[in-house]
């Protein structure tokens, strides 16, 4: 018999009808203040991603039906280490290690840390499970998010505690020529949107041999409201860096195009590669798939991708839309 869920769904429904207030224009003024990375445009758009895709409760059902029966008998201290990229990025596990039954001990990105104490300081005065921590104690698990040489750290001081753990990871878009301009401006905001910070962020185009890449510049241009001034700065940069060693690079006003297969090593460039064939695209992307999150389009290599998503969703992933492709429930229920 499947469990009604009562731990949780009527939690999440109470975070729902309050996200307004808590999240008022005076924290998320704070946020932005210690993170001048962040937006107070970012965090109303993650806020509504969170809203519409983790807290309607239809979804939850069904996506909870899929691991039944929950919550788990024996609830353990699940850790999590938040990253700070993008405004809530650690939320998604949060409700995820409340979802299964077990404790969780939140210890929040600096620089995401103003957001996350908020809700998640909301959810523990409503009884939820949390503990609000700087320094992990003895977690029975631990789930962590960060940067390649973080997470290699995590590893080894946490050998002996079951692991899930994300590194570096950005994201592909497949085009085949024939996008409207709605889809192109769909797919800046995968692109942009969030300064481009996020492993949802699309940093590489595969399109065909014949592509006209001044009609994506030009089609891109409404969209530079959505970076700040830093990540402006980061494209003179790199701007100037080409000018001084030569390097070819196409100017989108406020991007760089480069002329690779490979991830873009800086911020505010992405990379334009060519394919003659699917089957070329979809080796490549098969050879790679350990650094990549998810794979924006509209066309049959798309559509086969376990991670694929169609323009102007790479930033709203739904509750199936597993971080690295691992099911974080399945990982809780076997803990």
């Amino acid at each position: 018999m499947k469990s009604t869920y009562a731990h949780i769904i009527p939690l999440l429904a109470h975070l729902a009808d309050n996200l307004d207030g808590l999240l008022s224009e005076r924290v998320v003024a704070e946020a932005c203040e210690r993170n001048p990375w962040f937006s107070a445009e970012d965090v109303a758009y993650a806020v509504q991603a969170i809203r519409t895709q983790y807290l309607n409760a239809d979804n939850l059902m069904e996506w909870l039906d899929a691991h039944a029966p929950l919550p788990v008998a024996q609830p353990r201290k699940v850790g999590v280490i938040a990253a700070g990229n993008i405004p809530l990025a650690g939320f998604f596990d949060v409700m995820c290690v409340l979802a299964a039954g077990h404790r969780c001990m939140v210890k929040p990105s600096g620089k995401d840390e103003v957001l996350m104490m908020t809700l998640c300081g909301f959810l523990r005065s409503c009884g939820a499970p949390i503990e609000l921590l700087h320094d992990l104690q003895s977690p029975d698990a631990l789930i962590a998010s960060g940067s390649d040489t973080t997470i290699a750290a995590i590893a080894d001081t946490w050998s002996n505690t079951p692991l899930l753990l994300r590194g570096h990871r950005t994201s592909v878009a497949v085009l085949d020529g024939r996008e409207s301009g709605a889809m192109l401006l769909s797919l800046g905001e995968d692109m942009f949107r969030y300064n481009s910070q996020g492993c949802r962020n699309v940093t590489l185009l595969w399109v065909p041999e014949d592509y006209d890449v001044e009609h994506l510049v030009r089609t891109l241009q409404p969209l530079r409201p959505l970076v700040s001034p830093k990540f402006v700065n980061n494209y003179r940069q790199a701007k100037a860096t080409a000018m001084l060693t030569g390097e070819s690079l196409v100017d989108g006003g406020f991007f760089v195009l480069g002329h690779s297969d490979a991830f873009p090593m800086r911020l505010a460039q992405v990379n334009i590669a060519t394919y003659r064939s699917a089957e070329q695209v979809q080796e490549w992307l098969v050879l790679h798939d350990d650094h990549i999150q998810c794979v924006v389009g509209c066309n049959s290599v798309v559509a086969a991708h376990p991670r694929g998503v169609t323009f102007g969703q790479a930033q709203r992933p739904t509750l199936n839309d597993w971080p690295d492709g691992v099911d974080v429930l399945q990982f809780l229920c076997t803990l």
